[in-house]
């Protein structure tokens, strides 16, 4: 349950920069964009810790497209 509370923390936090239009420490914006980029790298990351195999058996990239839906679409979803 730790791990959804996290999840929601987080989707919720990125979905309110966005709104918001939120600066970064290094002064860039909180957008689409940035929010699609940061998402793939963290993706490669994963890759690269759980290694290729576990990689292609789990389910990834459906967690990732399911987060990025609810982090930046225009309404926030109940949790």
């Amino acid at each position: 349950m730790e791990d959804a509370a996290a999840a929601e923390i987080s989707r919720t936090q990125i979905w309110q920069w966005l709104r918001h239009r939120a600066a970064l420490d290094d002064g860039r914006t909180v957008t689409h964009p940035l929010v699609e980029q940061l998402i793939a790298e963290e993706l490669v990351r994963v890759r690269e810790e759980v290694g290729s195999e576990r990689f292609e058996r789990g389910r990834f990239g459906e967690a990732c497209a399911l987060f990025e839906q609810v982090a930046t679409c225009d309404e926030l979803p109940s949790f």
